[in-house]
C-alpha cells in the first residue's frame, strides 16, 4: 500500500501532466471545445492542485506524509462482524441454522422491520448504531486523527477547512449544499412528526406494551406493520415478483429504450453471483462493459452501493466500470 500511495502522490503531482493539461487550456483550440471537453481538462488542473503539485519544499514533504498516513489509518479501519435469515444461514453454512445474524444493513434492517421480540430489537439496535465504537474495535482515536490530517492537508492549500477542499471539484458550493439541506428539513419536518405520531397512535391501539414507552428500535417494526395495515401489502410476498433476472430484464429493456443500447450477458466471471455484461449500440457492435456484483458479503464488502471505473477509454480499449451493491443474501429476489 505505501507503494501504491508513492506513486499516486508522484502521478498527482507530476508537473508534466500538470503543464500538458493548462497548455491546452491556454491554446489557440480551446474555444472550439465542447462544455464536457473543458469540465474535464479544468478538473485535471483543479485535482493536480489538490494533489499539492504546486506545492515546493517542506509543505511538499509535509502533504505528501499527511497522505501517506492518512492511508494507513482508513485501512486501521474495524469493524463489528457484520450480516435475514437466508444470508445468515449462507454465512452459518446450514440451511437449518444456527444463523449468524451481522450488523450490515440488509440483515439490521429485516430485523427492525419484523423481529417480533423488542428485546432483541433493542439489543441489535444498540449494537448497529455503537458499532466499531468500544473495545478492541473502537474506531474514535483514528477517526480523530483522520480529521486532524485533512485540516492540515486543507491548511498546505490554502483552504480554511477540508469542506471547502473537497467541494473545489463538485458543482455545489457549501452554503447551496447547506441551504439544499435546510429547505429539505423545512419541507419535510411537519409530515415526519405526524408520520412518527401515526406510528405511535397505531401501536397504541394494537395495545402493544411499548405503545407507552415507545423507543428507536421501535420505529421500524411499527411502520412496517402500519404500512401493512393500510395497504395490505406484504413486502416479503412481492419478492417473488420482483426477482433478479426479471428486475435486470426490466431494466436493460428501458435503458434500450431510453438509450438505444443493447446490454448482453458476456463472459461468466467467479464467483457466479458476480455477473459481466456487454453494452453494444444498435448495429451491434461492443461500447462498453461492466460487472454487477448485486449481493452482500460482509468479509470483504463494505455497505452501501456504487460505480467505479475499472478501465477507462483509451485508444482500442472499451470502458469497464463496476457497479457493486449489498442486497440481503442470494435467493435471487431483490
Amino acid at each position: 500500500m505505501p507503494e501504491v500511495v508513492k506513486f499516486e502522490l508522484r502521478l498527482g503531482q507530476s508537473k508534466s501532466i500538470y503543464g500538458a493539461f493548462k497548455d491546452i487550456r491556454e491554446s489557440l483550440g480551446w474555444h472550439t471545445f465542447g462544455d464536457a471537453k473543458k469540465r474535464v481538462v479544468e478538473l485535471k488542473i483543479k485535482e493536480a492542485t489538490l494533489n499539492g503539485v504546486s506545492l515546493e519544499g517542506d509543505k511538499k514533504e509535509q502533504f505528501n506524509k499527511i497522505q501517506q498516513e492518512s492511508e494507513k489509518l482508513s485501512v486501521k479501519f474495524d469493524g463489528l462482524p457484520t450480516t435475514t435469515l437466508g444470508l445468515a444461514a449462507q454465512i452459518a453454512a446450514s440451511k437449518n441454522g444456527p444463523w449468524i445474524l451481522t450488523l450490515d444493513d440488509p440483515s439490521f434492517l429485516s430485523i427492525m422491520q419484523h423481529a417480533k421480540n423488542r428485546s432483541f430489537r433493542e439489543e441489535f439496535y444498540r449494537a448497529h448504531v455503537t458499532r466499531a465504537s468500544y473495545g478492541d474495535l473502537d474506531n474514535t482515536s483514528i477517526i480523530d486523527q483522520i480529521l486532524k490530517l485533512r485540516l492540515e492537508k486543507a491548511k498546505l492549500l490554502d483552504y480554511n477547512n477540508y469542506a471547502e477542499l473537497i467541494m473545489t471539484t463538485k458543482m455545489a458550493t457549501i452554503d447551496k449544499a447547506e441551504e439544499l439541506l435546510e429547505n429539505l428539513r423545512t419541507a419535510s419536518w411537519n409530515a415526519a412528526i405526524q408520520d412518527l405520531e401515526d406510528i405511535k397512535n397505531f401501536c397504541k391501539n394494537q395495545l402493544a406494551k411499548e405503545a407507552n414507552d415507545f423507543s428507536h428500535w421501535d420505529v421500524y417494526f411499527w411502520s412496517e406493520r402500519l404500512r401493512e395495515s393500510n395497504y395490505d401489502i406484504n413486502k416479503e410476498e412481492l419478492r417473488p415478483f420482483f426477482s433478479l433476472p426479471k428486475v435486470m430484464e426490466g431494466l436493460f429493456k428501458l435503458v434500450k429504450m431510453l438509450f438505444g443500447v443493447n446490454i448482453k450477458s458476456a463472459d461468466g466471471v467467479a464467483p457466479s453471483d458476480v455477473k459481466f455484461y456487454c453494452v453494444k449500440d444498435s448495429s451491434g457492435n461492443p461500447i462498453s462493459y461492466f460487472y454487477f456484483d448485486p449481493y452482500s458479503r460482509p468479509s470483504e464488502k463494505q455497505g452501501g452501493a456504487w460505480m467505479v471505473e475499472a478501465v477507462y477509454p483509451r485508444h482500442s480499449k472499451l470502458p469497464i466500470a463496476h457497479i457493486v451493491c449489498n442486497q440481503g443474501g442470494t435467493s435471487q429476489a431483490l
